[in-house]
């Protein structure tokens, strides 16, 4: 064991001695390979006490983080090369300290340092200093730069280059005879620019000894005359037959091509490769372990490497690998990485050996090449998976494409699902249904924009315009999939130029093309940088340490030149002025790339001494740490035995890097292994249970995003007028309720809606007959109206005489008298004369919803409290005390709570916070607080632009000022409290959007997740704004069912389709989707609310209402599990089916995924949290 190992180690098992971690059982660590660990993480961003100063403080940005939960950062403090903290320069600047280099970038655009997902990269170095062809268009240059190398060349050396393209000077393949006359004594070899064909003269066919009599070798062929005389042109494996004559490269010219290689790379703003090496169809297996050892090994030991690098190696050999990975671990560095394994299933388009399922139209009986046999590429794929290693295949044609996924489905099935990460390297040409297929087996689309400029007219003439336009580099589709889309560039089969791959993967133009190709297919900036940072980095299992600018990671960046990022986004045009790695600047547009090497071992002792620093670990808010993480998945050594197994089961995990699994391992409440049955099995032992679902679909446990928890417990023993859909039901309900009270008590209930018996409103006058002796009060479903009877008037004082309170109204009759009904506000006229609920009865609520959540599949709530307009503050604090604290205590929590109090307590909060911490245990989550912009639909008191259509003069009621709103946001964000706002109508919903946006350009940026509670009508434009400044958007989708008529009444038809719950516009503007009910506004239906997301249709309605909104069974399925959790800072713990997340799920009464996709039905068989039933 290494020192490193050693401290890092104790320093660990000194916190489990001193804070009760469950870390001490000396096999969970001798599971680990630690030679692995690169890194103890530093303190996150919300750290504000964290004594570490930064090296570098990177400042005046427009800052693009690739972390969905900060988007942007206008400054970024890095120390030890990772970065320590982003935000804005006011918060980041309090790490700066003695020694701390400032950057100021002038206001110019930051991005990740990118990740290029396919190259041969000493391939490309080599070839820098060869013929370069790449671009050449007529066959005059081609001849011409032979000629010129052939000058300069020694008698009977080899001329080797590349990078030629037919397609670009009218699609004539070369001859040799074009290059034979210039070359008598020289040997000659020029790959085509896809590396699937090559041209060799004359004289390198003899000395090869390829003649007329040579037979094509299987999966490549010799192109010949009509006489049969080869024409020099060799493809895919027919290439070996020439290869092996090529005198080989030497240790030194392959190191010097690493280092040319990388500078290059630099220049172009990459930091990370994913390297396929110098292996193609005819080439020796052995060249890339040559590499390995003479080129990267002593780069590294040498400490000669600037860029890192994720090392693939042909397939055959993957037992090899499997050797090295359990001798050194899969990183080998910070620099190199062991990533996988690598075979190939056809050619490439240009040469048209990749494989299709119809034959080429510029060669009818040509279906293109399989390189490799299926009973092969199975069985190889089969071992090295079932070994743990990561698989890629080469597929560019729809037929080949196909194998691969029916290989890769074929696998799962028998190996069991794990988090396995199939990558399919081009993926360019798909047939129908394939790309849904990308997603649906979570494989990655590790695809080469580029490459497309130089296809568009070649497919076009090789497949048709039809079948082209069809299955052609479908990157929208394969997103669209939730497939994990990779951006690379295959250097040097073209330029690695990521600018150029991003841009063109927003505008898709080819070279002399006015329009785009396949416009449908076009990304958003957002998408495409995506593809070529985290998502990249996700798809070589990098994604903890790259991908992202995010506390903790590798500080990779690249500044580029312009400072406007509206004219990024829509132009897609800028180029790279410097790069860093490790928070070094190793390339800029002012110097070569700067040799500035890096100490590994100065790196890993910095981090040893902060680490190990007391003050450190003091500065953590220790009791907001629910748990330490147990090992993923991937550690098959692991030897802790499960308390149950979960078996036999479609378990979808909303875990994007392992979609599903059969099986699932639990010890101590959380999930140790997700996977195959075998491959869970293994954590079996004495005193397991065992749990066989038969089949039946499992979910995470679902979150509510927005309940009111103790009152809905308190309304379900109160009058329920949910449904009620005439008068006189209404009139009968509460006869009854007064038939069974004392004289002079209370009836108290609710959940009436007008529009059910044609939309009159209920009246004091309808009952006062029947409750002469008892005050009434009766919410209306939303929450935000009320009718009280004219006993309750009288003794709460409401008169002709009484004013409307800000905020609020009283509606009154044509002659100024009080109808009943108060609205918001108006309604604290009367509440502080209802009695309060006892503790008793507060406790008894808690429980009795606590049970009908648990039965509806809801593990975990975001509970709003029972705060609204009118109602005291204090009733939060009263339930916090009294009601959940004491259930705590008395263990009598069954489902987790994250609590939002009234903001005007924001200062009552914070001080909390900083007493406990934001976790009180592992079932109360102190979240943040709470105001609203509005009233509702429902009572005519959401606030928007045009007035009501029914009520032309009103507009809606605005429930709180905009300055005391405004102050409110603006203090309790900068104490660190996470913001919700209500507001339900469009003017409303920019009101809040306005605000906070201030708030973020006065306090700066951070990982806020500020939240808009409904987000129900949304002006144009809106929806984009909720993804552009990453706001949470908290939306209710039963409300849907009640307000379709509604909305239509209220607002006209045309307002009403365009702005109303807008959910698909607002995930494509990647805003945060959360889902939840409004519970008792709504009934607490998770199942109901994503079939309702996914159908839109109301009661009665035989179609969708705004068919364009409605989400598919995944998208609803996260808006209600992960991306719940991430919503309200929990994603840590909660929201997927993850190793090291609590083991909360639930068993659906389906077992057939297909069927709960197409219509959403399904119910709840049983409720599990911490991996112990609680439902039924």
């Amino acid at each position: 064991m290494n020192l490193y190992t050693l401290i890092s180690a104790l320093v660990v098992v000194v916190l489990a001695t001193f804070f009760s971690l469950p870390l001490l059982n000396p096999t969970y660590w001798l599971s680990l390979n630690l030679k692995s660990w690169l890194w103890i993480p530093i303190p996150s961003s919300s750290l504000s006490s964290s004594p570490l100063i930064a090296d570098l403080v990177v400042r005046n940005g427009v800052i693009y983080t690739s972390d969905e939960s900060l988007p942007f950062a206008d400054s970024m403090a890095i120390h030890n090369g990772r970065i320590l903290r982003l935000g804005n320069f006011s918060f980041v600047q309090e790490l700066a300290g003695d020694g701390t280099e400032e950057l100021d970038l002038g206001g110019k655009v930051v991005v990740p340092g990118f990740i290029d997902s396919h190259v041969h990269l000493i391939y490309a170095g080599l070839q820098m200093a060869r013929v370069e062809l790449h671009g050449v268009n007529k066959k005059d240059e081609f001849v011409r730069k032979i000629k010129e190398a052939v000058r300069n060349a020694k008698e009977g050396s080899w001329i080797l280059g590349g990078g030629w393209n037919n397609d670009l000077w009218g699609g004539e393949l070369p001859l040799a005879s074009w290059i034979d006359d210039i070359t008598p004594y020289n040997p000659v070899w020029l790959n085509r620019m896809d590396g699937h064909m090559g041209l060799a003269n004359s004289v390198a066919l003899k000395l090869s000894g390829i003649s007329n009599i040579t037979k094509d070798p299987e999966g490549g062929t010799i192109v010949r005359t009509v006489d049969g005389e080869p024409t020099g042109l060799l493809i895919d494996s027919a290439m070996k037959l020439l290869l092996p004559y090529i005198p080989e490269d030497t240790v030194d010219e392959r190191r010097e091509a690493l280092v040319r290689a990388t500078n290059h790379a630099l220049m172009r703003g990459v930091t990370t490769v994913v390297d396929f090496g110098r292996y193609y169809p005819g080439v020796s297996a052995e060249l890339s372990w040559e590499d390995f050892s003479d080129v990267y090994q002593w780069a590294d030991a040498s400490e000669k490497m600037m860029i890192r690098v994720c090392l693939f190696f042909p397939m055959e050999t993957w037992l090899h690998l499997l050797d090295l990975i359990g001798k050194m671990g899969r990183a080998i560095s910070q620099w190199i990485y062991l990533g996988g394994v690598k075979a190939f299933a056809d050619g490439s388009l240009g040469s048209n050996s990749a494989l299709f399922h119809e034959p080429y139209a510029d060669e009818p009986h040509n279906y293109g090449l399989q390189v490799t046999e299926s009973e092969i590429l199975f069985n190889m794929t089969m071992a090295s998976e079932k070994s743990g290693l990561q698989v890629a295949i080469h597929a560019i044609g729809d037929r080949a494409n196909d194998l691969i996924l029916d290989i890769y489905e074929s696998i799962v099935s028998t190996n069991g699902m794990r988090d396995q990460r199939f990558r399919i390297e081009h993926a360019q040409h798909l047939a129908p249904g394939a790309a849904a297929r990308f997603g649906r087996q979570g494989i990655v689309a590790s695809v080469q924009p580029l490459h497309l400029l130089g296809d568009a007219d070649s497919a076009t003439k090789k497949l048709g315009t039809d079948r082209a336009q069809k299955e052609s580099y479908l990157f929208r589709s394969l997103l669209a999939s939730n497939a994990l889309l990779a951006f690379g560039s295959d250097w040097p089969v073209v330029d690695i130029n990521p600018l150029g791959g991003i841009k063109t993967a927003m505008k898709r133009k080819p070279p002399g093309w006015d329009d785009a190709w396949i416009q449908s297919e076009c990304l958003t900036l957002n998408d495409a940088l995506k593809a070529h940072t985290i998502s990249a980095a996700r798809a070589c299992f990098l994604d903890n340490d790259l991908g992202s600018l995010s506390p903790g990671k590798l500080a990779d960046f690249v500044i580029l030149s312009t400072d406007s990022w509206d004219d990024f986004a829509a132009e897609g045009s800028a180029s790279v002025e410097a790069t860093y790695v490790s928070g070094l600047s190793l390339a800029s547009v002012n110097c070569e790339p700067l040799h500035a090497y890096i100490s590994f071992i100065r790196d890993l002792f910095g981090h040893l001494l902060s680490t190990v620093n007391p003050t450190y670990w003091l500065s953590l808010n220790l009791k907001s740490l629910w748990w330490i993480p147990t090992p993923s998945s991937s550690m098959s050594s692991l030897s802790l035995t499960a308390d149950l197994v979960v078996r036999n089961a479609v378990t979808y995990t909303s875990d994007g890097s392992l979609p599903f699994a059969d099986s699932m391992a639990i010890r101590n409440g959380r999930i140790l292994r997700l996977g195959n049955s075998s491959f869970v099995q293994e954590l079996a032992g004495n005193g397991t249970e065992e749990l066989d679902l038969g089949g039946k679909v499992v979910v995470p446990g679902f979150i509510d995003s927005h309940v009111h928890l103790l009152y809905a417990g308190l309304e379900m023993a109160r009058v329920k007028l949910r449904g009620v859909n005439q008068k006189d039901e209404f009139v009968r309900k509460i006869k009854e309720s007064v038939r069974n009270a004392k004289e002079g008590s209370w009836i108290l209930g609710g959940g009436w809606n007008n529009d059910l018996w044609g939309g009159e409103m209920p009246l004091a006058s309808w009952i006062d007959d029947i409750t002469p002796y008892n005050p009434v009060w009766l919410y209306r479903m939303d929450g935000h109206m009320g009718l009280a009877n004219s006993v309750a008037l009288k003794l709460s004082g409401i008169s002709n005489l009484t004013k409307d309170p800000e905020g609020g109204t009283i509606v009154r009759t044509v002659d100024g008298e009080p109808t009943g009904l108060l609205i918001d506000s108006a309604r604290e006229l009367l509440l502080p004369y209802i009695p309060e609920d006892t503790v008793s009865e507060r406790r008894e609520a808690l429980l009795k919803a606590s049970n009908l959540a648990l039965m509806r599949g809801v593990t975990t709530v975001v509970d709003f409290g029972r705060y609204y307009p009118g109602a005291s503050a204090e009733l939060s604090w009263k339930d916090f005390s009294d009601v959940y604290q004491w259930a705590d205590a008395s263990e009598k929590m069954i489902i987790r709570v994250c609590l939002f109090f009234p903001m005007e307590t924001w200062l009552r909060l914070h001080d909390l916070i900083e007493e406990k911490g934001r976790a009180i245990s592992q079932w109360i989550y102190l979240g943040g607080v709470k105001a609203f912009a509005d009233g509702s639909l429902g009572s005519n008191s959401a606030l928007f632009y045009e007035p009501y259509a029914n009520e032309p003069h009103n507009y809606g009621l605005q429930v709180t000022e905009s300055e005391i709103l405004s102050n409110m946001t603006m203090a309790s964000d900068k104490s660190g409290l996470q913001v919700a706002m209500h507001a339900i109508g469009d003017k409303a919903n920019d009101l809040i959007l306005d605000i906070y946006e201030s708030v973020v350009s006065t306090n700066g940026m951070r990982d806020r997740r500020f939240r808009i509670e409904h987000a129900q009508h949304l002006a144009p434009g809106a929806a984009a704004r909720f993804g552009r400044q990453g706001i949470v958007a908290s939306v209710q989708p039963l409300h849907l069912l009640d307000d379709a008529d509604s909305a239509t009444k209220k607002l006209g038809m045309d307002r009403a389709q365009k702005e109303s719950f807008l959910f698909r516009s607002l995930l494509a503007s990647n805003a945060l989707l959360a889902f939840g009910s409004d519970w008792p506004v709504a009934d607490i239906n998770p199942l109901g609310s994503i079939r309702t997301a996914m159908k839109r249709i109301p009661p009665a309605w035989d179609d969708a209402w705004i068919p364009s909104e409605c989400l598919t069974l995944n998208d609803a399925l996260k808006a209600h599990t992960i991306s719940g959790a991430r919503a309200c800072f929990l994603d840590n713990d909660l929201g997927s089916l993850s190793p090291g997340k609590l083991a909360d799920f639930v068993i659906l009464s389906t077992d057939s995924w297909d069927d709960f996709a197409a219509e959403g039905s399904a119910s709840i068989e049983a409720t599990y949290v911490s991996g112990v039933q609680a439902y039924p």
